[in-house]
């Protein structure tokens, strides 16, 4: 996408100073982009690579003040001893983008601090001439190749790249709860919506806050009722006890009782059928209770 589009800006400068009679690049639709998979490392990651055997140890230096920066491996080539200085007594590194040509004033933590320190002392190895470059560093491909093996033997399960360590340091900002102006600022981007992507990638963020939400309170279950169906006729009433006394059970035994306390208390008496008469008419002593 990137190279289609310098060469439709090349086509239409020739058309405009007249090389060519037709500007055609309208014709060729663009190359829309796609997003990526940024790999990063999490804090515990970066600790197991300080921790790793790396092959060239300013290889090594480099990577972690990236992570610890969020410096382009670009500009920490072009990195040099007089562009950090103390402003107002915190450590900046004030230098010129070698990508976007912006001047930044970057500031440094305490642990970039640490890495410039530990450098300070392995310099001479790498550079016994004297060098005004902060890291001291081979070719690139060189560097993509110490940084594979380095990933391995730190138990990384995908392909160490160096500018995994600038995605490295948005990612630990955000996760410490760093603004997204903030990250954008000290990435150096112009463009906010470039910061923005790597917000996605904070899952372990995004899972801490919706465990914020509320929770509902439990609700009490149900009870379910047996319903008792009293019907005018005697003869239902008749048909409808026994099965009244296996559904209801404990009910159908508590009627039974206090229609014999019903009976007792006004005197009744049973008849050869068992049932009391009542203002005419004879009741069980469950019919007696529901009835009184």
């Amino acid at each position: 996408g990137g190279y289609l589009g310098v060469i439709k800006k090349i086509i239409k400068k020739a058309w405009r100073e007249g090389y060519i009679r037709e500007d055609f690049t309208g014709k060729v639709a663009c190359i829309k982009k796609t997003d990526i998979h940024r790999r990063f490392c999490t804090f515990e990651e970066v600790e197991a690579l300080s921790r790793a055997r790396c092959d060239h140890e300013m290889v090594k230096h480099a990577f972690l003040f990236s992570c610890f920066s969020g410096l382009r491996l670009s500009d920490i080539e072009l990195l040099t001893w007089d562009t950090i200085s103390l402003v107002n007594g915190a450590p900046f590194i004030q230098f010129q983008q070698k990508k976007t040509r912006q001047f930044e004033n970057c500031p440094l933590p305490e642990q970039a601090v640490k890495i410039l320190t530990e450098v300070k002392r392995i310099h001479p190895r790498y550079a016994p001439d004297g060098s005004n470059k902060v890291f001291i560093l081979p070719d690139r491909s060189s560097i993509g190749i110490m940084l594979k093996i380095w990933g391995g033997r730190a138990g990384l399960s995908w392909s160490l790249h160096f500018h995994a360590s600038r995605h490295t340091m948005a990612t630990l900002m955000l996760t410490a709860g760093s603004d997204i102006y903030t990250v954008s600022k000290q990435l150096g981007h112009r463009d906010i919506a470039t910061t923005q992507k790597y917000s996605r990638l904070i899952d372990t963020k995004r899972v801490a806050e919706v465990q914020r939400l509320p929770v509902l309170s439990a609700q009490p279950q149900p009870v379910e009722t047996v319903p008792l169906m009293i019907e005018a006729k005697h003869e239902e009433k008749m048909q409808q006890e026994p099965v009244l006394a296996s559904q209801a059970g404990s009910i159908a035994e508590a009627l039974q009782v206090k229609g014999e306390k019903i009976a007792s208390a006004l005197s009744l008496q049973r008849n050869g059928e068992g049932k009391y008469l009542f203002n005419g008419k004879e009741y069980s002593a469950v019919e007696l209770a529901l009835q009184v």
